[in-house]
């Protein structure tokens, strides 16, 4: 609840027994794609309420004892398919009201790992570009 706009990529450097991160109300709309890279035993992370649009690739990958990744109330649009290949602990991933989260990258992300995610995800596509069109 601090209002971040941007985080230094080696914010969280130096870090690595930490657990539980909650990035929650912040104004970001972007994070370094190495930024969790030395939080190598998180287990708990919440990025909520922010202005995040984009999940990368390889933004967790270091992450592997992550269990819980809350990315709920952002502003997500693109998330990149292979962002939970090595998060092979995971046993919650929640992605509610975001902007418009692909459905297709469950299809194509790592079925192995998501056989055992229990996932909660509401897709908002279509509301917004009801929305969007009604205005014009």
């Amino acid at each position: 609840n601090n209002h971040i706009e941007s985080i230094e990529n080696k914010a969280f450097d130096g870090l690595p027994r930490l657990h539980t991160l909650k990035l929650i109300h912040n104004q970001f709309k972007t994070l370094p794609s190495t930024l969790f890279a030395q939080l190598t035993n998180i287990k708990k992370l919440f990025i909520t309420h922010t202005s995040l649009s984009r999940i990368n690739g390889s933004m967790f990958k270091n992450n592997t004892q992550l269990q819980h990744l809350i990315l709920n109330d952002n502003k997500i649009s693109e998330i990149e398919s292979n962002f939970i290949n090595n998060l092979h602990h995971l046993e919650l991933l929640m992605l509610k009201d975001n902007i418009c989260v692909d459905k297709d990258f469950v299809r194509q992300s790592n079925r192995n790992i998501l056989s055992d995610v229990f996932m909660i995800l509401m897709f908002k596509c279509f509301d917004n570009y009801s929305s969007q069109n009604n205005s014009q």
